[in-house]
């Protein structure tokens, strides 16, 4: 899984000013370290499952402020549209957009 975060922040790195970019680096963190202990160790293993298991169970304990849960949505969102785009991990990708909803009512509520 680290090989394919670096992919997607060196990527990154070219699209947007540095504080942006550790600020997505910041929001991102705990997911991929959630990732970590899931023993994800690629794309192809990372399913929309894990995504939704990470929303519910780690989002409300680590994240009280609204800005945090929002960054974290834009930034989530960001790495699988980064997915789509580079053709890495299709089935999640697709699995993703069609649970955005569900998915960003879990992280904001609305």
């Amino acid at each position: 899984m680290q090989e394919a975060v670096l992919r997607f922040f060196d990527d990154l790195d070219e699209e947007v000013v540095r504080p942006r970019l550790d600020r997505i680096a910041e929001s991102l963190r705990p997911f991929f370290e959630y990732l970590e202990r899931q023993q994800v160790e690629g794309l192809a293993d990372l399913t929309v499952d894990h995504v939704e298991d990470f929303l519910i169970e780690e989002v409300p304990a680590r994240l009280d402020a609204a800005k945090d849960r929002k960054d974290l949505w834009h930034s989530m969102k960001r790495f699988m549209t980064w997915c789509r785009r580079r053709r890495y991990a299709k089935e999640l990708a697709a699995a993703f957009g069609k649970r955005e909803k569900q998915l960003r009512w879990t992280v904001l509520g609305k």
